[in-house]
């Protein structure tokens, strides 16, 4: 701040945006749909923008402590809907600097075409008849880790590593207008840019 002072700069003009996130795996996520999609990328190249991985827990401390406030740094974060106290913290946020949106399917797997997982593991581990995933009556808000990672047979870390790692890469633009989420991730890099 003192040098900031003495050069005679005005920090209200300077803002450099971070997107936070729940983890690890969906930074991973959103950085392959950004670079498979050219549509996405666009709208915004995310590789150009920091992404916060925010451990899952530390969620609801990081938004309520706001770490950032004085840094001038404008946070936009992505949730998933599988946590109801999640939708409180985003529609607390102050929309100025920090602004958020929650998914609208439960997780970020639940963006991949179960196509993409058969291929994957080169059996219909995701086998989906009338809707119906092995258990699960709908994919939008199926636990799709629990479900069909046991039929991978790996832990679940690693099974959700290679989702969101190497599965998520070969994301077309056709696998999610089948899933009906094209349009609200193209909503979710719109939103980027556009805060």
């Amino acid at each position: 701040k003192e040098v900031v002072k003495t050069l005679g700069i005005h920090m209200e003009n300077i803002s450099k945006p971070v997107i936070c996130v729940e983890g690890p795996n969906d930074v991973n996520f959103l950085k392959n749909i950004n670079n498979s999609i050219k549509e996405y990328k666009e709208i915004i190249d995310i590789d150009k923008i920091t992404i916060i991985p925010l451990q899952g827990a530390n969620l609801i401390q990081w938004v309520e402590k706001d770490y950032l406030n004085n840094s001038n740094v404008k946070e936009f974060h992505i949730y998933d809907n599988d946590i109801v106290d999640y939708k409180k913290v985003v529609e607390a946020m102050d929309n100025v600097r920090v602004r958020g949106i929650i998914t609208k399917k439960r997780e970020m797997e639940n963006y991949i075409h179960p196509n993409l997982i058969n291929e994957a593991f080169k059996e219909d581990i995701a086998n989906c008849n009338n809707g119906s995933c092995y258990g699960c009556n709908d994919w939008n808000n199926c636990d799709i880790i629990k479900y069909i990672y046991p039929k991978a047979k790996m832990n679940e870390t690693n099974f959700k590593k290679i989702l969101n790692g190497n599965i998520s890469k070969k994301i077309t633009k056709e696998h999610l207008e089948e899933l009906d989420a094209y349009n609200e991730i193209k909503d979710w890099f719109v939103q980027i840019k556009d805060f």
